[in-house]
């Protein structure tokens, strides 16, 4: 199957991953929200025979309900697990926090009038004709795609014309996909109760690049994966879609406080169909029910903490699959 990660960004490299002292904020203010929603805590289920089979290790579990405590102690969690097909079996890994950022494929030009530390530290490169287009993401605090001559001595600002735009829209890159020529850059941001998100198509011309807004999203491109040629699957902040080149967007799957809390981070799918997000504390596992004609949910979870509890003290804790059994 031909399926990639798109965007050219290290998986686990997005913003809300990196331990800054705005992500430690965002952390902290969606943490709070969660455990002012969340309630009684539900208990997790083992998969049932003839379900696909989970990497040694691993264990099927049932997806909390909205109002469970374990949301916001996965929300907490220090596993960020990445997900990869790329050598043929599902493989889980945990993402390793000294894996370098994207870096620029040149060396940065001498500092100019413009703030010239706002490019550096890309969210993703794309090689194009002549140069690269190079998106950024500084969450909350904006960010932009460009396109940089291959020497990096000349660069432009991409975005749609304004009349085709609010006064204001974020334009944070998360990935950019090509199909016959043409750049498909997915955008947006989450951050508190914001959610928004839009997808450019952007082309070279003889003036220079062109963008327009090729799909509004009322959510969040978190990751994107190559399906096949000229279709995605997008993992967002309420679940994952199918986007294809010629603007079709089909939700597979989706419940809002599933990735909103936990940060989608990688996105595979399987020889057998199913699909595979990434994310903190869980993997979450979509599978087609052929019977039902409807993809069916759960989370795949290290044996060792199946489930998490929070404390007496406010602290989460790890149950293990035998304890649950």
């Amino acid at each position: 199957m031909n399926a990639k990660t798109l965007g050219g960004r290290e998986p686990g490299t997005s913003g809300p991953i990196k331990l800054s002292a705005v992500a430690m904020l965002r952390r902290r203010a969606r943490t709070i929200a969660a455990f002012g929603i969340f309630g009684v805590t539900t208990s997790a289920t083992i998969a049932r025979a003839g379900e696909p089979t989970a990497p040694a290790g691993w264990v099927s579990r049932s997806i909390p309900a909205a109002s469970d405590r374990e949301w916001g102690c996965a929300n907490w969690s220090r596993d960020e697990w990445i997900v990869s097909t790329a050598a043929g079996p599902l493989e889980i890994s945990h993402r390793d926090p000294t894996k370098p950022v994207i870096a620029l494929p040149f060396k940065p030009p001498p500092a100019t009038e413009e703030d010239i530390t706002k490019l550096k530290g890309p969210s993703v490169v794309q090689a194009v004709p002549g140069g690269f287009l190079i998106g950024y993401d500084r969450g909350e605090f904006g960010g932009g795609l460009y396109w940089f001559s291959t020497d990096g001595r000349k660069h432009v600002r991409i975005a749609p014309p304004a009349g085709a735009r609010s006064d204001w829209f974020p334009e944070n890159v998360h990935a950019i996909a090509e199909y016959e020529g043409t750049f498909f850059v997915f955008q947006g941001v989450s951050h508190l109760t914001l959610r928004l998100g839009r997808v450019l198509k952007v082309r070279p011309s003889g003036k220079g690049w062109r963008a327009a807004v090729f799909v509004g999203l009322d959510v969040t491109p978190e990751v994107v994966l190559q399906e096949r040629t000229g279709v995605w699957l997008m993992a967002s902040t309420d679940g994952v879609s199918r986007i294809t080149a010629n603007g079709k967007v089909e939700r597979l799957w989706g419940r809002p406080e599933v990735l909103v809390g936990t940060y989608p981070n990688s996105i595979a799918r399987s020889s057998d169909g199913n699909v595979y997000v990434g994310m903190r504390a869980w993997v979450l596992r979509l599978k087609w029910a052929q019977a039902e004609a409807r993809w069916r949910a759960d989370l795949l979870a290290p044996a060792s903490c199946i489930r998490l509890q929070l404390t007496a003290e406010g602290r989460c804790s790890c149950v293990a699959a035998e304890a649950v059994k």
